[in-house]
């Protein structure tokens, strides 16, 4: 290929990678798909109101005896990134009303908004009967007597399941002991919420009970519930009144994210050709196409975990494809002395084996940290996993290909 055929091969994909990387950042500026089912990837920063729609709703508040207002507003919190993965949407308490905020759900797979304010400002009490109709007679013990949760899905041949696994305290097995009898085949208890019988349990003689739910949402819902308790109170929904300024989200973070990473790829190929010159428009090419991807992947899996946690593990990902550029950058211009596409290959072949490692552990270490459900690790492990795949492809892939279109340039 001539230099002349090089420079307009590059200049093309160059300006379709940016086109598409900048589209898909600005709030509505790329529309792919029915309304809503694409998010521009400034508006994925969880509270913040300034480009992503956000439903406000006002509750005024009836407490239980006994019950203070913000520990309501506290359980409504801890629910919603439970049982929705909103860990940073807005609750606030104002004399006996509590404003509740939450994103608009993107896709129309998601649980709507609607259903999201519903589930988190529902009493949710949990109980455990004997029976599969209530009765209060019926009820062996309640959500006070569990120990630990966690979560798992499990397939058979015909069909899949989601299960809550509850193990119970001491008081709880005694409980469970007198009333449940043992069995994995039939449903050995019944789960009610707010005095509605709806799923049953298998029980074990070690104090562990397998809640079968039909869908992941449901069965994330249930943990949410069991996991906070009751709610303390009743809510009944009011006009929210908007012009009070203290009710509104405000937040700067997905702006300040947005510049913070712009600013740090921008910066990173500017150090690329100053110190290697012409050869490091393969590696800002590759880098680029990468960014774009993983932006419009983002928004097209509405990437709801997407808090501190996850932005450290966005910027460790570039950080990873970064160093591992500079590594085979660093490896051409250490065979300056041979021809370029000499010098190519041993530099490829020289990291080869470090980079397939490195970026193993990479991603082991997100899938584990992903399967830990708690608001740091699993934003973390998510975006260390998206990372780690990019940066493989990117530096594995993408460099060999575009280091051979840049060749005549070198």
């Amino acid at each position: 290929m001539s230099k002349t055929a090089s420079i307009v091969v590059y200049v093309i994909i160059f300006a379709l990678a940016l086109f598409f990387c900048v589209g898909s950042c600005l709030p509505g500026g790329l529309s792919i798909g029915e309304y809503k089912e694409y998010n521009a990837a400034i508006n994925l920063i969880q509270g913040d109101g300034i480009f992503s729609d956000v439903q406000q709703t006002a509750y005024k508040v009836k407490l239980d005896e006994g019950a203070n207002i913000n520990d309501v507003a506290a359980t409504i919190r801890a629910r919603l990134s439970d049982m929705y993965g909103y860990y940073f949407s807005k609750v606030v308490v104002e004399d006996n009303t509590i404003v509740v905020n939450v994103p608009v759900t993107a896709n129309s797979e998601k649980t709507s908004e609607n259903s999201v304010l519903n589930s988190v400002t529902s009493t949710g009490k949990v109980e455990f009967l004997s029976s599969s109709t209530y009765s209060e007679s019926d009820v062996v013990f309640t959500s006070e007597h569990v120990k630990s949760l966690s979560t798992r899905r499990y397939s058979s041949s015909t069909s899949a399941s989601y299960i809550v696994s509850v193990k119970l305290t001491a008081e709880g097995k005694e409980l469970a002991a007198k009333k449940l009898t043992p069995s994995t085949s039939n449903y050995s208890a019944y789960v009610a919420v707010d005095g509605t019988v709806s799923y049953g349990a298998t029980y074990a003689t070690n104090g562990t009970l397998q809640i079968f739910t039909s869908n992941e949402n449901d069965c994330a819902a249930l943990k949410g519930l069991i996991k906070n308790g009751a709610l303390g109170g009743k809510l009944v929904e009011i006009p929210v009144d908007l012009e009070n300024e203290s009710n509104v989200v405000k937040s700067y973070g997905g702006l300040i994210f947005a510049i913070l990473m712009a600013v740090v790829i921008v910066a990173s190929w500017v150090f690329y050709f100053v110190r290697y010159g012409k050869m490091s428009l393969a590696v800002v090419l590759s880098q680029l196409i990468a960014v774009t991807v993983f932006i419009i992947f983002a928004g097209l899996v509405y990437f709801n975990l997407l808090n501190v946690a996850s932005a450290i593990g966005i910027l460790g990902g570039y950080v990873l494809m970064s160093a591992f550029s500079c590594v085979v950058l660093e490896g051409i211009k250490g065979y300056a002395d041979r021809p370029f596409a000499s010098a190519k290959h041993l530099a490829f072949r020289d990291a080869n084996k470090r980079n397939v490692i490195v970026h193993a552990i990479v991603l082991v270490v997100g899938i584990i940290l992903w399967l830990i459900p708690t608001g740091v690790t699993a934003p973390l492990g998510n975006a260390l996993v998206y990372g780690a795949v990019l940066s493989f492809v990117a530096t594995m892939g993408l460099n060999r290909l575009f280091a051979a279109l840049v060749a005549p340039l070198c």
